[in-house]
């Protein structure tokens, strides 16, 4: 956890309705659960970019992968 405060990051908690919202998105947009996840969660939280190397998220346009 030192090196995730030393960078500025923070852990989101993960919310029954975000679980509810995933399981939409999944079906929708064709993402697998876990990805939904992140992108429920973001939603919610208003965030925009992802730090990842999954291109399952270049199907989402709202969604800016970084990586």
């Amino acid at each position: 956890m030192e090196a995730v405060d030393a960078i500025g990051l923070s852990v989101a908690p993960l919310t029954i309705q975000d679980l509810r919202d995933a399981t939409t998105l999944s079906e929708s947009l064709g993402l697998d659960v876990e990805d939904a996840i992140h992108l429920a969660t973001m939603k919610r939280l208003g965030i925009d970019a992802i730090a990842s190397n999954d291109k399952d998220f270049d199907k989402v346009s709202r969604v800016k992968r970084v990586f």
